[in-house]
């Protein structure tokens, strides 16, 4: 009984610590971060996790029981290096995990000084990869962005373009000459 009153003391003293220092606590802002050896971040690395968010809840929206399953993700954040990563798969009824894909972001400066988000689709089992770089405008719309590139992903990767054989290069370079 004792460890009983013992512990609600101490939860009790934790909930009014945590009221007095919620006060203190701004509201949020776009700053820029600064790291342990004086780097300064750009504000847009705050945004990785964000769209990896955004991303996640489209491919939701837009399928939500693929292969009669269930999207299993997996996020990594450097905000150091302002990269993210998110790991798609999906977990099936018979609880195998077929992986899916990823989409990798980056965050960087531009001469100008405007910030952008790089993206890069990938597809488990293809080589094909699709680029997308989104610039920081003022009037963007983040999750709408996040929605293009979900699309995009979900579309599939592109077709892949088969080489040339030796008579077609042959016939091409020759129209290419008579031209």
């Amino acid at each position: 009984m004792r460890e009983i009153s013992a512990a609600r003391q101490i939860i009790g003293r934790f909930l009014i610590f945590l009221n007095e220092i919620s006060k203190e606590i701004p509201a949020p802002t776009d700053v820029t971060i600064t790291s342990s050896i004086g780097l300064n971040l750009l504000p847009m690395h705050t945004r990785l996790l964000s769209f990896l968010s955004d991303f996640e809840c489209s491919l939701a929206a837009d399928d939500p029981a693929p292969s009669d399953g269930s999207w299993e993700t997996s996020r990594t954040v450097n905000y150091n290096q302002g990269l993210a990563r998110l790991i798609l798969g999906v977990r099936l009824p018979d609880k195998k995990m077929e992986p899916r894909g990823s989409i990798m972001l980056q965050s960087y400066l531009l001469a100008d000084e405007s910030t952008c988000l790089k993206a890069v689709l990938t597809w488990a089992g293809s080589e094909s990869k699709i680029t997308r770089s989104i610039y920081a405008k003022p009037d963007i719309n983040w999750v709408s962005e996040a929605r293009k590139a979900a699309a995009e992903w979900m579309a599939g990767p592109p077709a892949k373009v088969e080489p040339l054989t030796e008579e077609q290069g042959a016939l091409t370079g020759n129209i290419a000459a008579a031209g």
